[in-house]
């Protein structure tokens, strides 16, 4: 029995030793655990704080372009991309801003709407299709060259039809009819039978003497 009130003792004086010389660094360790919780419960609270916003504030743009107040509408797609560029509701609003201009003819503001929403965007299916509208500003405006390399990066298979027949309408428009055959018959077997543009695609490539897939 002194034996093992001995041990006890000698425990709790070893613990007690242990808690002077380590103590404070434990109280820190402590400390900075229940910061970094907090701090990351607070971030999280920031965030989707952010996220409200943005959505409130893109929710406001469709409304203006639905109003035509596309003077509206341009400053809170400014206001998005200055203060919650990494959102989704920011590429969302370059997009539909990026068509405004391309209806009032403004190739250039739409291109530059178009690169930050591929840019921006945070999964392939979003950036893919500001590639395809950014391909189609970028031939628009001569610069065919840089369509082609937009849309050779586009890599989600669900555009594969549309970014075959894009190349097809690019390489025509370069005089290049056998390229142009090729591309669009790649866009035909991308397409079911029945599917919508498939006769559209159809007539381009006869258009051109080439044969349905």
């Amino acid at each position: 029995m002194a034996t093992e009130v001995t041990d006890i003792h000698e425990q709790s004086e070893r613990a007690r030793q242990w808690f002077q010389e380590n103590g404070f660094s434990v109280l820190i360790g402590i400390a900075a655990a229940l910061a970094l919780i907090f701090g990351y419960q607070s971030w999280q609270q920031r965030q989707e704080s952010q996220r409200l916003m943005a959505g409130t504030i893109h929710q406001q743009v469709v409304e203006a372009h639905q109003k035509q107040d596309f003077e509206l509408q341009a400053r809170l797609v400014q206001s998005l991309k200055d203060n919650h560029g990494n959102t989704v509701h920011a590429v969302l609003a370059a997009l539909l801003q990026a068509k405004t201009h391309v209806d009032k003819d403004e190739l250039e503001a739409a291109e530059n709407e178009l690169r930050f929403a591929v840019d921006k965007a945070r999964t392939a299916e979003i950036r893919d299709l500001a590639r395809l509208r950014l391909a189609l500003v970028q031939s628009a405006r001569g610069n065919n060259a840089a369509a082609l390399a937009t849309l050779a990066a586009i890599q989600s298979t669900g555009y594969r039809a549309l970014v075959a027949e894009q190349r097809g309408d690019i390489h025509r428009i370069d005089g290049k009819l056998n390229e142009a055959r090729a591309a669009y018959a790649d866009a035909l077997t991308q397409l079911e039978v029945g599917a919508p543009g498939r006769e559209t695609l159809q007539q381009k490539l006869d258009a051109l003497g080439g044969s349905g897939a």
